[in-house]
């Protein structure tokens, strides 16, 4: 679905460690527990696609609820997250 949907951002709401060690590919890191993830998530733009991950799918969730609250209107949480994913990967 990621690759058939037109301005679909991967959206990555782990740590700088988690995502150093793994990473879908071609995602951004907003880590949702650094004090300033509320405003760098205001900054994105609310037309685009946001497909959000993290390890298993508690903090995406997490996530996806706040940027309801803040009216972004096309969220899919990868439910179980990353260690569930099947597809490429990006290393170190």
């Amino acid at each position: 679905m990621i690759n058939e949907t037109k301005d679909a951002v991967l959206l990555d709401v782990r740590t700088l460690e988690e995502y150093s060690e793994v990473r879908l590919n071609k995602s951004k890191l907003i880590d949702i527990y650094k004090p300033n993830f509320l405003q760098l998530i205001d900054e994105l733009d609310r037309n685009k696609n946001y497909f959000v991950y993290c390890r298993s799918g508690s903090r995406s969730k997490t996530a996806c609820v706040q940027m309801s609250k803040m009216e972004f209107k096309n969220l899919y949480n990868l439910a179980n997250g990353i260690i569930d994913w099947h597809g490429e990967v990006e290393r170190g």
